[in-house]
């Protein structure tokens, strides 16, 4: 089991890439998981949604509710846009 200190509060969502490499978190940062530190954190992710990971791990998909809407977005984790 691996721990370590990067959010003052609680972790509620974590998500690994396919390789096992890499690992999501809710607020969507990226981090390396054998040296612990935050590859990319995307703007506007300040609170906990559920996250996907592609099988390839390029994409990431999240999804939340703001005042009872279904909201989805996605993105690249691999360093693209």
């Amino acid at each position: 089991m691996i721990t370590w200190q990067a959010h003052d509060g609680p972790v509620y969502d974590l998500v690994f890439t396919p390789d096992g490499r890499q690992l999501l978190d809710e607020v969507v940062c990226l981090w390396e998981v054998t040296s612990r530190g935050e590859v990319r954190r995307w703007p506007g992710s300040k609170f906990w949604c559920p996250l996907a990971v592609h099988p390839s791990g390029r994409y990431v998909h999240r999804s939340w509710r703001i005042r009872g809407e279904a909201v989805a977005d996605g993105f690249r984790c691999d360093g693209g846009g």
